[in-house]
């Protein structure tokens, strides 16, 4: 059995006390634990359903890696881009299972060789849909006092055209003329 005897899958999710684990994340804040240790966790899911691996645990990764020789230094890398090869998701939640993953390896000093590997997308990114019409009702909807407060901090994240287009769209609401507004962004 080697490195790998007697884990239980039940203890996958007790992974934040194994020794590597911790000396992984004590590198990190403790606000970002919880995000490292699902994907972490997640990983050792599909090394489990690996017959070679399926008795696995985080230190006996590590340790497996480290004594890799020339035929073997490749296999936990090989791992790793099959688990991300058949995950769903947006190209930058891949990249980050893939480097949460292989800075576990960093940390405890086994790093994964470095070669070069493209992550396919399996999901397009989400898209904003906050228009210029949506704020406009936003703003429109609320309080005298957080109008203002909305109004001030949209405006200041926008640019020209888009504080002029905002404000055509909304300006004849409050009075304003085209060349009010035109006059008022212009200086």
């Amino acid at each position: 059995m080697g490195y790998f005897g007697g884990f239980c899958l039940r203890a996958l999710n007790d992974i934040g006390s194994d020794s590597a684990v911790v000396k992984w994340l004590s590198n990190y804040v403790a606000e970002g634990h919880r995000n490292r240790l699902s994907y972490l966790r997640d990983f050792l899911r599909y090394v489990h359903s690996k017959p070679e691996f399926k008795d696995a645990t985080p230190l006996s990764l590590v340790e497996f890696q480290r004594a890799a020789g020339k035929d073997n230094q490749y296999k936990i890398l090989d791992l790793l881009q099959g688990y991300i090869n058949q995950k769903v998701g947006t190209h930058k939640t891949l990249t980050t299972r893939y480097s949460v993953v292989c800075s576990f390896f960093e940390r405890n000093r086994a790093a994964l060789p470095g070669e070069s590997f493209r992550i396919k997308a399996t999901r397009d990114p989400i898209k904003s849909k906050l228009s210029i019409d949506v704020i406009k009702n936003l703003v429109s909807a609320a309080d005298l006092d957080l109008r203002a407060v909305y109004l001030t901090l949209f405006q200041g994240i926008s640019d020209q055209e888009r504080f002029r287009e905002f404000n055509l769209k909304a300006g004849p609401a409050n009075g304003l003329s085209q060349s009010d507004i035109y006059a008022f962004s212009r200086s």
